[in-house]
């Protein structure tokens, strides 16, 4: 089996638009029919344009957020805490926005060791 991160998915995706079938496109591509259907599903291929380009706009804001929550848990200055932070927040709202939820509904919390927390006050 191939990496899923190695297939072409925009091809993929134009073979099945063509009528090409998830079992066919397996076998073309070496990847199993169930990781093409749930990329189908994540990636809205069947939707409307505005469904296929919201989906696209939620799992980037998706993946962009847990980029900002994994460079929050390392070490960082009080600057780029705050950048981060706000970041963070904007992308959760956007997430929220795009999954048809009210924005700011859950809290931001950003924890500090005791050491950042000494120097940045």
């Amino acid at each position: 089996m191939v990496r899923r991160d190695d297939v072409p998915w925009t091809e993929v995706q134009k073979l099945n638009a063509q009528g090409w079938s998830y079992r066919q496109l397996a076998e073309k591509f070496g990847v199993s029919s169930s990781a093409i259907g749930r990329r189908a599903v994540q990636e809205c291929w069947h939707g409307t344009d505005a469904q296929r380009a919201n989906a696209r706009l939620r799992n980037l804001a998706a993946g962009l957020r847990r980029q900002a929550e994994q460079r929050l848990a390392g070490e960082l200055d009080t600057r780029e805490i705050k950048e981060l932070t706000a970041v963070l927040r904007e992308l959760m709202n956007l997430q929220q926005t795009l999954e048809g939820q009210q924005p700011g509904g859950s809290p931001l919390r950003v924890v500090l060791e005791e050491e950042t927390e000494d120097w940045s006050v």
